[in-house]
């Protein structure tokens, strides 16, 4: 009930009426403080009769530490009368006959009565929804500190199973370079998807350490000036092994960046665009084209990777950048994906004060770009 007006004798009349078929608390205080008007509900809720507290300071209704407060708020209301909801400065208590405080929402408004000002109060029983926020609140923490050992088990657990799955990688490396003696056929398979599936695992176990990472809150950069140009190489060069096993080749226009320095962290840029070409890689048909592109514009470096492969659908756009999400479309050769890639990818561009964005058409391939400043 919001009136901030003068009413007149009929509109009090009538205002009257409704008030005793509020399903709320109502009262109404002169200008000293006084109730002069309530309804049923009051007992209701709070124990009250009307003929209580008909005549007394609205102050009764509060609790004995916060009344002498109260009075000076009251007063400073009745010289400068606004409506306002009281809840949304603090949360308020009412109080009950029996002594027990009760949670309550107040919607505050003013009425001037034969050019005298009075303050109406719609007093709401906020019980049940107090209990729900606290509730949710508690829920909230809980989930926090859940997530924060989830993450602090994912580093650890990660961390510990790098030396093993390098060792086994290392070991079958070695193994298929027949540094210690050839392998038949059907060794050579078996230690083959050995190796694979090693790579794979640690390729996994960084993305988990880097989800950890990102999720706690604690990712850094380690900002250092060097060559882009160097650094887009080093990566190419061990692209074009994954491309030639689908014979996919790589078309380069990037010869503007030739000698470019930038000023970011290397390790987490060099992991951004060999995610970036990868997925190109993964996703394209065999003998199809990825193109890659770099340029300075302005004062941002700008990378694009572009392959001919499978798409994303539109509906998978829009949660393509969420951790574990994968797109309905597979790898064109069966690669395995841990769903963390884009996810990270992108964490790190923003933590670069970057963009990375996607155009892609489903069954036509996909293009990301992304932009960062160049210092």
């Amino acid at each position: 009930m919001e009136l901030n007006r003068e009413i007149d004798d009929e509109e009090y009349f009538d205002l009257d009426k409704i008030i005793d078929f509020l399903p709320d608390i109502f009262l109404l205080v002169d200008d000293n403080g006084y109730i002069v008007r309530t309804n049923d509900v009051l007992e209701t809720v709070l124990g009250w009769k009307s003929s209580e507290v008909i005549g007394s300071e609205i102050e009764i209704l509060l609790s004995p530490n916060l009344r002498k407060q109260h009075v000076n708020i009251r007063n400073q209301f009745y010289k400068a009368p606004i409506t306002r909801n009281m809840n949304d400065m603090v949360n308020l208590s009412a109080l009950h006959k029996d002594g027990h405080l009760v949670p309550v929402d107040i919607k505050l408004s003013y009425m001037v009565i034969n050019g005298r000002n009075y303050g109406a109060a719609i007093v709401r029983d906020a019980t049940v929804q107090r209990k729900l926020q606290n509730s949710l609140e508690e829920n909230n923490r809980t989930l926090k500190k859940l997530s924060i050992e989830k993450n602090n088990l994912l580093g650890i657990v990660s961390h510990d199973m790098r030396n093993p799955i390098g060792v086994i990688q290392n070991f079958s490396q070695i193994l298929l370079t027949d540094t210690i003696g050839s392998l038949n056929e059907e060794q050579n398979d078996f230690v083959s998807r050995i190796y694979r599936s090693s790579i794979f695992m640690m390729g996994l176990l960084e993305d988990l350490l880097d989800f950890s990472t990102i999720e706690s809150g604690e990712m850094s950069l380690v900002k250092e000036e060097f060559s882009f140009s160097e650094l887009l190489d080093d990566v190419i060069c061990m692209c074009r092994i994954r491309a030639s096993d689908k014979q996919i080749g790589l078309a380069l226009d990037v010869d503007s960046v030739s000698g470019l320095m930038i000023c970011a962290d290397k390790r987490k840029l060099h992991q951004v665009l060999n995610n970036l070409v990868d997925n190109a890689i993964k996703y394209s048909h065999q003998q199809s084209e990825v193109n890659i592109y770099a340029a300075k514009d302005g004062g941002e470096l700008v990378f694009k990777a572009k392959d001919q492969g499978v798409g994303i659908p539109k509906a998978d756009k829009i949660k393509l950048f969420n951790p574990f999400c994968k797109a309905k479309n597979k790898p064109t050769n069966g690669e395995k994906s841990t769903g963390l890639g884009l996810f990270i990818t992108k964490r790190i561009i923003d933590a670069h004060n970057g963009n990375l964005s996607l155009e892609s058409i489903d069954g036509q391939g996909s293009e990301f770009i992304f932009r960062i400043p160049l210092s």
